[in-house]
């Protein structure tokens, strides 16, 4: 708690602006491209970012239409991840309504309803279950072997052991360490 990790996502999507230094995301800088950055990527914040008044169903094919997923897609990626997330059952009710760990569920799957090149996870796992966390930890091992570019910031080093090609360990905004797992060993 403290290291700089959700600060940076922030940082990195455009939300905060650095307060030195300079950032960029697939080449395009944070500060002077925000809308160019914005249009390549998909976020989960720390805290809960999903339309508390609307139902899971709603929350899911509203934001693939805001990101131009059309009609028919938006449908076909719903009923595949109502399925992959457990969420069938939940499609007719509202998010407010819905557990913290169900409303953190329908949060990840709404980043998998696009197709964005770069992924931030911040915590993407808190209030899950196990087997949901490992669910989720599958669907992210996969779309980053399909290329996608997956960010996950964590305080569980099994998961950055399990799914990260790269590991950095921050402390206060500084890097402490930052390396391959077997890199981070040899330290």
């Amino acid at each position: 708690n403290g290291a700089g990790k959700s600060t940076l996502v922030k940082v990195l999507t455009t939300i905060t602006s650095p307060t030195s230094g300079e950032a960029t995301v697939l080449g395009r800088d944070v500060t002077r491209s925000p809308l160019e950055v914005r249009r390549q990527i998909a976020v989960v914040l720390q805290q809960t970012a999903v339309e508390s008044l609307l139902t899971v169903q709603d929350n899911l094919l509203i934001y693939a239409y805001l990101h131009g997923v059309g009609r028919r897609e938006a449908w076909k990626r719903m009923r595949s991840l109502v399925e992959e997330f457990d969420l069938a059952d939940k499609l007719g009710e509202t998010v407010y309504d819905l557990s913290i760990g169900t409303k953190r569920r329908v949060q990840v799957a709404k980043i998998f309803m696009l197709d964005s090149p770069v992924i931030f996870l911040d915590e993407a796992t808190t209030g899950m279950d196990p087997f949901m966390k490992r669910r989720v930890m599958e669907r992210i091992r996969l779309e980053a072997r399909s290329g996608r570019t997956v960010l996950l910031t964590t305080q569980v080093l099994s998961e950055a052991e399990q799914l990260c090609d790269t590991i950095l360990i921050i402390d206060r905004g500084r890097t402490l360490a930052s390396g391959t797992l077997q890199d981070l060993r040899r330290l």
